[in-house]
């Protein structure tokens, strides 16, 4: 049985797959995943395409929010997984920090980051100097929760007002394109 409990609506959902659908034998990263809802949105697209699916997560969710609490009570990785191989979704998976997992990747080699984990400032000014690298030149860099201060400021700051936004009443998303 799913249990896809997460932070994010169907607006999310349509402004990821936008950015995923035209993405063919390419390289797609995923900070932040939890129990799989974002991924179980852009899973299937990236699939289809036979484009590579990495999700990087602790899966011990954040000092600052709820879902420290609830990883305190659940094995969030096994139910990721059970939730990736009941909809067929396959993925390779980085069970370490966002700044850790991104040491596996060249730069420039990515066509896409998505940022939705800690959203403390610190902790986003360090995924996006250690991602956008990572993101080829007419790549994407996007992300959840713009809404929220800590992930506000850091675009803000990192990329100067030179990004985009898809309002949403749940966590609108983020995205900047990284120029040729």
């Amino acid at each position: 049985m799913l249990d896809l409990q997460g932070w994010f609506g169907v607006p999310e959902a349509e402004c990821y797959k936008d950015l995923v659908k035209n993405i063919k034998n390419g390289k797609v990263v995923e900070v932040g995943c939890w129990k799989g809802l974002s991924t179980s949105h852009i899973g299937k697209i990236c699939n289809d395409n036979n484009t590579w699916l990495v999700v990087v997560d602790t899966f011990k969710g954040s000092d600052n929010n709820e879902e420290k609490g609830i990883a305190e009570n659940e094995d969030i990785m096994k139910i990721f997984m059970d939730n990736m191989k009941e909809l067929g979704i396959w993925y390779t998976i980085i069970p370490e920090s966002s700044v850790e997992a991104s040491k596996y990747f060249a730069d420039e080699s990515l066509d896409l980051v998505m940022l939705d984990a800690n959203h403390l400032y610190e902790h986003i000014m360090d995924d996006l100097l250690t991602w956008t690298p990572k993101v080829k030149k007419g790549g994407w860099m996007c992300g959840h929760d713009i809404e929220k201060e800590g992930v506000r400021n850091a675009v803000h700051h990192y990329y100067y007002k030179n990004y985009e936004v898809k309002n949403s009443s749940i966590g609108p998303c983020w995205w900047q394109w990284k120029k040729q």
